[in-house]
């Protein structure tokens, strides 16, 4: 091969970004994943990590905006048990003196 040869051959495979030692490598492996990414895919990875803070920065807004309003409901709702505590619905004693009574009268109704 030539030097001329050799040179040809080396600027269709140099890019920005790939030293010489990764061209070796790249002969070696036969690999083109050896070849680093060229800096001209950095921007891109950029932008690409920019989206993924974004959303995640969104997504962390809407969940801290949904826990504020669950707090302050509850909140609201521990102050109107205070100020309002609920009635007892019908204590087990005061039901079965019911249920007695229920029975009793269906009994005297049968007995007639």
């Amino acid at each position: 091969m030539t030097k001329q040869e050799l040179q040809k051959e080396l600027k269709e495979k140099v890019k920005p970004g790939v030293k010489p030692s990764d061209l070796r490598k790249l002969k070696r492996s036969k690999s083109a994943g050896d070849i680093p990414a060229t800096p001209a895919s950095q921007p891109k990875q950029i932008t690409q990590l920019q989206d993924q803070v974004k959303f995640h920065a969104e997504t962390a807004q809407n969940y801290l905006q949904a826990l504020q309003t669950s707090q302050a409901k509850v909140s609201e709702l521990e102050t109107q048990l205070k100020n309002n505590p609920p009635t007892p619905l019908l204590t087990e004693p005061t039901l079965t003196h019911q249920l007695d009574n229920a029975l009793s009268a269906r009994h005297q109704n049968l007995k007639d």
